[in-house]
């Protein structure tokens, strides 16, 4: 059964969850990556502590945003994940970026935990890039989210820019070394 895709590749509106000022959280690169392309589409930084991350206001939850979100991208500690996958749902995400540990790659409870948490996310009919994934990229529609290392970088100065590509392709960034991703493709109801 084919999917649409467009939330996972060219959403309207985005949030990432586990956002920080922390550079050595996996939460900033991403925060930063995805505040790369101002205008393209509106981005929601959230933080359990609220505040503020790289100089732009965090909401303490994605039911503060009080708004549907098609993209939400997590990267909090495994303890949380799940919590934070069906506040993702209840707030109307049609796809969801994994960035975490404790699943598949710690064994058959792990295991288990990642594919209930798959089901209920396709239950939900949205989709889900697994655990332990680098984030995605797709230059076409100036969607970063992954590490700046994995990205092409521009400055903020820089007009934005899409490379000609036909058919249009997304671009996937690698995963970081000393990762195993338990399934690095979208999961499509299979």
């Amino acid at each position: 059964m084919a999917r649409d895709m467009t939330a996972l590749f060219d959403p309207r509106s985005v949030a990432v969850v586990g956002a920080s000022d922390d550079p050595a959280k996996y939460g900033h690169a991403v925060a930063a990556q995805a505040l790369r392309a101002p205008g393209r589409r509106p981005v929601h930084l959230v933080n359990r502590r609220g505040g503020t991350v790289l100089g732009r206001t965090a909401a303490t939850s994605l039911g503060e945003l009080g708004e549907p979100l098609d993209l939400v991208v997590i990267s909090v500690p495994g303890a949380g994940f799940e919590t934070a996958v069906d506040d993702a749902l209840a707030c109307g995400a049609k796809a969801i970026v994994a960035i975490t540990t404790g699943f598949a790659e710690a064994g058959p409870a792990g295991l288990a935990r990642q594919r209930a948490v798959a089901e209920r996310v396709r239950a939900a009919g949205a989709v889900l890039v697994d655990p332990n994934c680098p984030g995605v990229a797709d230059n076409t529609t100036e969607l970063y989210l992954a590490s700046d290392r994995s990205t092409p970088a521009l400055s903020p100065a820089a007009p934005s820019r899409t490379p000609e590509r036909s058919p249009r392709r997304p671009t996937w960034s690698p995963p970081p070394a000393g990762t195993r991703a338990w399934n690095s493709s979208v999961r499509h109801g299979r």
